[in-house]
């Protein structure tokens, strides 16, 4: 599965001073969270509780998916790519402010 899309939306947030921290790409921002209809990636960790790898989950245009793992990453300027365990591959296009691109960088060395 290779998903494509363009996030209209990149938002880092965090809580607990850094223990808890999420990173999420989405096509429409506001698109339902509970019924989405649009792509979106959403990558969170917890360093509180062990295992502290990030939790994936997305929606593909079609339907829900998570759980699996983050095998490999790479990141441009406004493109980030992630390869997951379970051959599921996405290529994120987005355009941010420095500010918003340190979050997403700091995020991508820091958990990924």
């Amino acid at each position: 599965m290779d998903i494509k899309f363009v996030a209209n939306e990149v938002s880092y947030r965090d809580a607990m001073d850094g223990d808890i921290k999420q990173l999420s790409f989405a096509e429409d921002e506001d698109d339902d969270p509970l019924n989405p209809s649009k792509y979106y990636l959403q990558l969170s960790v917890n360093n509180e509780f062990p295992p502290f790898s990030p939790s994936v989950e997305w929606f593909d245009g079609r339907k829900y998916d998570g759980g699996a793992d983050v095998s490999r990453y790479h990141l441009e300027r406004n493109v980030l790519r992630i390869w997951l365990d379970n051959n599921a591959k996405f290529t994120i296009t987005f355009d941010v402010n420095d500010s918003v691109y340190e979050c997403v960088s700091g995020f991508v060395s820091d958990v990924l």
